[in-house]
């Protein structure tokens, strides 16, 4: 019985990370003290530069009634951050890795012609941090947007919505620049 719970213990801790990727994390979250609840600037007048990309994915629902449309995005989000840096040849050339959002500073972006009570309506992915502190968060989101239109001009084939993403800003001295990119698969 003994045998069976050490092989087993073995196998549960062999499968979080390898010894490259533990000293890597310890060297991010302890060392550089990473905390995500800073924005990630070396100076608190600097702004952070965020680029956004959008990529449709479907149309949920189009509620002509109350002019609400729910459609569902990939949204792209990168942004640098200099406290996640580090040497790959240091970690057995991990260039890259995979994070929890929970664990990294991400931009407050929000539908700002939301009809959702519910602002926070994505997906919690991992976010990938390249050992230059360039962070790639990519995650599904569904827009509940207001959308008027004419109904008496209403034309099925065609139809162009406005919407307006914004950052939610508590205060204004934590400038947040935000650069996006429209898709060409229209």
């Amino acid at each position: 019985m003994q045998t069976r719970l050490v092989i087993l213990l073995f196998l549960v801790t062999s499968t979080i990370g390898g010894q490259h990727e533990r000293l890597l994390l310890k060297h991010l979250f302890i060392e550089q003290q990473h905390d995500p609840l800073e924005r990630p600037t070396k100076n608190d007048s600097e702004s952070v530069s965020v680029h956004l990309a959008f990529s449709f994915i479907n149309l949920i629902d189009f509620d002509i009634k109350n002019n609400v449309l729910i459609t569902k995005f990939w949204m792209t989000q990168t942004w640098q951050d200099y406290s996640m840096t580090w040497k790959p040849q240091l970690y057995g050339n991990i260039d890259a890795i995979r994070i929890p959002t929970t664990k990294i500073w991400l931009p407050d972006i929000v539908l700002y012609n939301s009809v959702d009570e519910n602002y926070d309506n994505y997906m919690k992915t991992n976010a990938v941090v390249a050992h230059t502190g360039q962070i790639l968060y990519v995650s599904p989101r569904i827009f509940k947007s207001t959308c008027s239109f004419n109904t008496s001009s209403f034309q099925i084939a065609y139809l162009s919505v406005v919407l307006t993403i914004k950052i939610r800003r508590v205060l204004d001295d934590f400038p947040i620049n935000i650069n996006g990119t429209e898709n060409e698969d229209k």
